[in-house]
């Protein structure tokens, strides 16, 4: 299946054991390692089981940052229990909290996050995650559930949840894919993706055009540095034609055009927020005095008819700039 081009940002994985969680404390509760095929095809994912203690939390216990960070973990149904749950334990109570129905795919009782969601990813696997924007605790917890926000219950040795690909992004709002760490935090660079030489100059006309691109943006992700759908360019940001998204309340897309670092105009495709986690159509034309967005089929909110257009473009950078900067996490 073609599903397009994922380009993501740079993160870092600063728990260091994402695979192998056996080593992470369990409270009531034991490991049974590589012991279910994970997302990866590999039977390298861990069940956590619970004892029989009664009236009591069964759950794994990590260091969590103090700091706004995204947690993400891949849990499948196993035996018994229907429900997972994670949040903070503030030294008094439980803080920033989330229940994921792993039975139906469905977030139960949260309280106190800046995002949430669950992605199947087949298999019975999901991936749950939290955005904790001011997290302030340090003990991170993982655990069993009998019922939606309900976090104690008496144990049953036969019940257990898989789980595998623990991250905490710190200050990221959403999560991104899953970047292994073996004993130590790890970090994925950004990613950078550009079209040149030959390969561009045989689909590219510098006299008119018509450009279309279908985006799909994480729930709740915000833009904070006019995130780039994709620019074309010389190299540099003087001589450009973009589509790229603002800073502003509404998160709207734009396109724009540069001539010589003159702007030929900023142009609204339409007063919306695009994180929806949905697909989105953008199509944007060009050529001189006639410069139009559309959104979806429908055109946007102006056009503009006083265009210069820009000479000389031989780049395409998806997800950046020409310098590969204002990189689109998506």
């Amino acid at each position: 299946d073609k599903k397009g081009l994922l380009i993501e940002e740079a993160r870092t994985n600063s728990l260091t054991q994402s695979i192998d969680l056996s080593g992470y404390a369990p409270s009531q509760a034991i490991w049974v390692t590589d012991s279910t095929v994970s997302p990866t095809g590999i039977k390298d994912a861990d069940r956590l089981y619970e004892t029989s203690q009664p009236n009591s939390y069964h759950r794994l216990n990590y260091a969590a940052s103090t700091s706004a960070n995204t947690l993400s973990f891949y849990a499948k149904k196993g035996a018994v229990r229907d429900w997972v749950y994670t949040y903070l334990y503030s030294g008094s109570a439980h803080v920033q909290y989330a229940f994921f129905n792993l039975s139906t795919g469905q977030v139960g009782t949260t309280s106190g996050l800046g995002g949430y969601g669950m992605e199947d990813v087949g298999n019975g696997w999901y991936r749950c995650w939290v955005y904790r924007s001011t997290a302030g605790y340090n003990n991170g917890r993982i655990g069993l559930a009998e019922a939606d926000n309900v976090f104690t219950h008496d144990g049953d040795t036969s019940a257990y949840v898989s789980l595998w690909g623990l991250q905490e992004e710190i200050g990221g709002s959403f999560p991104t894919s899953l970047i292994p760490t073996y004993g130590n935090s790890s970090t994925r660079a950004a990613d950078i993706a550009s079209v040149s030489g030959t390969a561009f100059s045989r689909f590219f006309k510098d006299t008119e055009g018509t450009i279309v691109a279908d985006v799909q943006l994480p729930r709740g992700w915000k833009d904070t540095d006019y995130n780039r759908f994709y620019s074309f360019n010389d190299g540099s940001g003087s001589n450009t034609i973009i589509s790229a998204l603002t800073t502003s309340t509404n998160q709207e897309p734009r396109g724009q055009i540069k001539t010589g670092g003159v702007d030929q105009g900023s142009i609204v495709t339409k007063y919306i927020n695009l994180n929806t986690s949905e697909i989105t159509r953008l199509g944007q034309t060009y050529k001189t005095n006639d410069h139009q967005v559309f959104i979806d089929g429908a055109s946007g909110v102006s056009s503009d008819t006083t265009v210069s257009l820009p000479t000389g473009l031989n780049k395409l950078n998806i997800g950046s700039t020409a310098t590969g900067g204002s990189v689109l996490g998506g």
